[in-house]
């Protein structure tokens, strides 16, 4: 870009709160909520959301639409359920098996459909996949992996086992985080790796021709305690919004620099040098209560209409006394970018 571009930050609120009910139409199995990727299938705008149900420790994940034909302007979104108990959150998949290594379940929901060629012996095909990641035990730092739920045409299904794991030094043994796009014959992956001994992540890219193997290409993308790189085709350009967490040592707070930030690029760049300079459009402890513990996993879409771009994040507020988190919950912030 010649010229730093005006972020002009619109309305912001929040979506989802299994502790309020706001955004949970009756659903009450949930005890906490977290954000994957919205995406538009079959007319409608569907989010991808993680959740932990009552009495469970696994993560499944779950759908939430729009109605046909309504924009993402709108909140009238439906978390589907259950024909037979509205009050009962479906999710799209099966529990892993206790012993499985994402026994904990479906962390960060990533949708993206891309070609295989390894499909239908080798001739090759068009797939939808909801890549997540997980661990076989729950542990903050993990050691986590990354695999994928895929569609079958009627359900999705677990694939199995994990498509990539930390192999490389800096990735200190845990790779979190997806965010996924398919673009030029290549799965292409932004991934959150970490934490170190000082309790910092970084961001890492790799890319793969069918999405499950050969991962090539892995580099280190930012290590300023980048979190999520989430990456919109958009026209002739490509947008990113990075996610940083700065948080204390006893995560109770979020610092300054913890929140999303903007960056535009010409072409679809697998350095950083390559993107525009990182403008800040959230910041996570700017006095609004249920975010200012802060926010992460950022999806978002154009609208050409409105020219607002809509973004949805994972909202974390600072904890009770006693507590280690504060109840998560999932907003949405719009904004334009003024050139």
């Amino acid at each position: 870009m010649d010229k730093r571009p005006t972020i002009q930050p619109m309305e912001k609120i929040k979506l989802f709160d299994t502790e309020t009910g706001e955004g949970m139409g009756g659903i009450t199995n949930l005890t906490t909520i977290g954000l994957g990727s919205i995406v538009k299938r079959n007319n409608q705008w569907e989010i991808f959301l993680g959740g932990r149900e009552k009495h469970s420790k696994i993560i499944h994940t779950f759908s939430a639409t729009l109605p046909p034909d309504e924009s993402l302007s709108s909140t009238n979104w439906t978390i589907q359920s259950f024909p037979q108990d509205p009050t009962v959150a479906e999710p799209l998949a099966a529990s892993p098996a206790p012993t499985a290594w994402d026994a904990t379940g479906f962390h960060c929901p990533s949708y993206v459909r891309g070609w295989d060629p390894t499909l239908l012996q080798g001739a090759g095909a068009w797939q939808e996949r909801i890549y997540y990641a997980s661990c076989r035990e729950w542990n903050m730092a993990g050691p986590y992996a990354i695999g994928f739920l895929e569609w079958d045409g009627v359900k999705w299904k677990r694939y199995g086992e994990p498509v990539l794991q930390a192999s490389e030094p800096w990735e200190f043994s845990s790779v979190q985080e997806p965010n996924v796009i398919y673009y030029e014959g290549k799965w292409r992956m932004w991934y959150c790796a970490g934490p170190n001994e000082a309790q910092h992540y970084l961001l890492g890219y790799a890319e793969s021709e069918d999405g499950k193997s050969a991962w090539k290409n892995r580099k280190i993308f930012f290590s300023a305690d980048g979190f999520d790189a989430c990456v919109l085709a958009r026209h002739d350009r490509f947008d990113m919004l990075l996610a940083r967490l700065y948080l204390t040592p006893t995560y109770q707070e979020a610092r300054d620099n913890s929140g999303l930030w903007w960056l535009s690029a010409s072409h679809l760049a697998e350095a950083l040098e390559q993107w525009s300079e990182p403008i800040q459009i959230l910041k996570a402890n700017d006095g609004t209560p249920w975010h200012n513990g802060g926010v992460w996993k950022p999806t978002f879409h154009y609208d050409d209409v409105s020219r607002k771009f809509y973004v949805f994040f994972d909202a974390n507020c600072l904890p009770k006394p006693g507590a280690f988190f504060g109840n998560l919950t999932v907003g949405r912030l719009a904004f334009r970018v003024l050139e």
